[in-house]
Parts: structure tokens; C-alpha cells; sequence
């Protein structure tokens, strides 16, 4: 089993939905996953099981959050998720 924060993760992952304004239905569609995976991680249905890293790596990427953040391993503020270059290389800023 992974090592993450459910409560942090829903917390999280409900704060920055409602502050963009987006229902779950409209984020769901935005990073591919179905509503109800995503109201399953809202509301702690993960508890025994960790959410798909894929659906996990989406969401933080939509949000330009780190998976650190997103997952509650860090305590801090809102951690920039590094921006992807055109090729895809991670800059070195």
C-alpha cells in the first residue's frame, strides 16, 4: 500500500475544484477520468487503496500542483508542479 493522506488528498483536490468553479463532472472530463472516480477521491473512498497514479499525475498536472501536495506529504503551501517544456523536458529553473 502507498504512503499518502486521504483526508489531505480530498481536502486538497475539493479546495482547488471549488476555487476554479468546476463541478465534478467538468474536471473529470477535463483529465479523463470518470465523476465518480473523482468524487470517490473527494469524499475518502480510497482509504484501503490508493488512487491510480495516472489519475493522480492528471489531476495535479491540470492543477500545476506536485503530487507531494496533491497526496499531503507536504505540509506547506501549494508546491508548483515543474513546467514541461515544448519537447517535454522538465526545465531547469
Amino acid at each position: 500500500m502507498c504512503t499518502y493522506y486521504p483526508e489531505a488528498l480530498a481536502a486538497n483536490l475539493y479546495g482547488m475544484r471549488s476555487a476554479a468553479g468546476m463541478s465534478l463532472k467538468e474536471l473529470a472530463q477535463h483529465v479523463g477520468i470518470g465523476h465518480a472516480t473523482l468524487w470517490g477521491m473527494e469524499n475518502c473512498y480510497y482509504r484501503q487503496r490508493c488512487p491510480n497514479l495516472s489519475t493522480i499525475c492528471a489531476i495535479a498536472d491540470y492543477f500545476g500542483v506536485s503530487l507531494d501536495w496533491l497526496c499531503g506529504r507536504v505540509r506547506t503551501e501549494k508546491t508548483p508542479a515543474p513546467a514541461a517544456t515544448d519537447d517535454g523536458d522538465l526545465d531547469k529553473k
